[in-house]
């Protein structure tokens, strides 16, 4: 997190990221962890175990993702205000869409 946050923050522009793979790793340094500790909040919550099981601990990443992914959704149009877009160029442009409009 301490590395990748400020890494997007610095170069943040309306352009959006240039990849998918950039809105992979965008998604992982701001929620990754926070996927790793709701994982493990929610099975001691659920189940009373000390340790989520393997499986369940290897989708937390994902998990991580789809939450970050619904805020992006949520809040796109917040962000462009603050100069700000985090949706891949490379999913919208062949479509013919232009994330800086």
């Amino acid at each position: 997190m301490c590395y990748g946050m400020p890494r997007f923050q610095s170069t943040a522009s309306r352009n959006g990221l240039p990849r998918l793979t950039d809105l992979d790793d965008y998604c992982y340094y701001v929620a990754g962890v926070v996927g790793d500790m709701l994982t493990e909040l929610f099975w001691r919550i659920l189940a009373g175990h000390c340790q989520p099981p393997d499986r369940l601990q290897s989708l937390s990443v994902s998990f991580a993702q789809g939450l970050q992914m619904t805020n992006i959704l949520k809040d796109v149009w917040e962000d462009r205000s603050h100069g700000a877009c985090w949706l891949p160029q490379e999913i919208f442009s062949p479509h013919g869409v232009d994330l800086r409009s």
